[in-house]
């Protein structure tokens, strides 16, 4: 499908969101994040009490965990599920070494989004502790 402006479900033309070449308005879109367990227990924090603003802020969009830590949503706004926790990691960036991973996975185009937010800091010359 072409990623040039179309008519969307209301009749007036809009900009599809992109993210690579994909158009995400009709693709799955899962974030997935896992926790390093020994780091978790060096700073007395569990997975839940990690996750729990990611569920509390994903809430009214409808997301599906559809397992700890693991988020799914598709549809035009499918994105939340990525902006709504790279917000709140960008002000915890402690969250940064306790996490082994966190991927952005839309229909198999997976994003490592750990080192991408790494990779922003260094490259902005900014320190991550």
């Amino acid at each position: 499908m072409d990623a040039s402006l179309h008519q969307g479900q209301r009749g007036h033309t809009e900009a599809p969101v992109k993210r690579g070449w994909l158009l995400i308005r009709e693709k799955m879109v899962t974030v997935t994040f896992k926790f390093n367990k020994e780091k978790l227990k060096e700073y007395g924090k569990t997975e839940d009490e990690l996750l729990n603003p990611f569920r509390e802020d994903l809430k009214p969009w409808t997301v599906s965990e559809i397992a700890p830590g693991v988020f799914q949503k598709d549809g035009q706004d499918a994105l939340v599920i990525l902006d709504f926790p790279l917000m709140y990691i960008r002000k915890n960036l402690y969250y940064l070494q306790l996490l082994d991973e966190w991927t952005l996975d839309i229909d198999g185009d997976i994003e490592n989004c750990k080192e991408e937010l790494i990779n922003y800091y260094r490259e902005n010359g900014q320190a991550l502790e």
